[in-house]
């Protein structure tokens, strides 16, 4: 059986929203017909003051790892997590941090997102 898998990416980003919605979707085709998954994904608030919220939507349950680096890419936070299907989320502090641009990394088995955090001070 031969297959074709075609992977893409949807941003929503609300009109005075402090959040951004992902839409990643995984089309796989074969000569079974085309299955689709889907995995939304959703950080907010950004920018953040004190925590990052992610919430993150699976078909199945998945370990995933998250990690945030700064500009100069050190790494100040890391995480693992064990991640049912359907509504996850995850908090990431950020209070003990400094003002900034991060880049968030979330990685599941066979997929991976790289997202830019702003951290404000008020």
């Amino acid at each position: 059986m031969n297959s074709v898998t075609f992977k893409y990416l949807n941003a929503n980003y609300g009109t005075g929203s402090d959040s951004t919605h992902y839409y990643f979707h995984t089309t796989t085709t074969s000569n079974q017909g085309p299955k689709t998954k889907e995995k939304i994904l959703n950080i907010f608030p950004n920018p953040a003051t004190t925590s990052v919220a992610i919430s993150l939507s699976l078909t199945k349950p998945e370990s995933i790892s998250l990690s945030l680096t700064n500009s100069m890419g050190q790494l100040v936070h890391t995480q693992n997590q064990q991640l049912v299907g359907e509504k996850n989320k995850i908090e990431i502090p950020v209070s003990n941090i400094t003002s900034g641009v991060y880049f968030l990394s979330v990685k599941g088995k066979d997929w991976s997102r790289f997202e830019k955090v702003i951290v404000e001070r008020n």
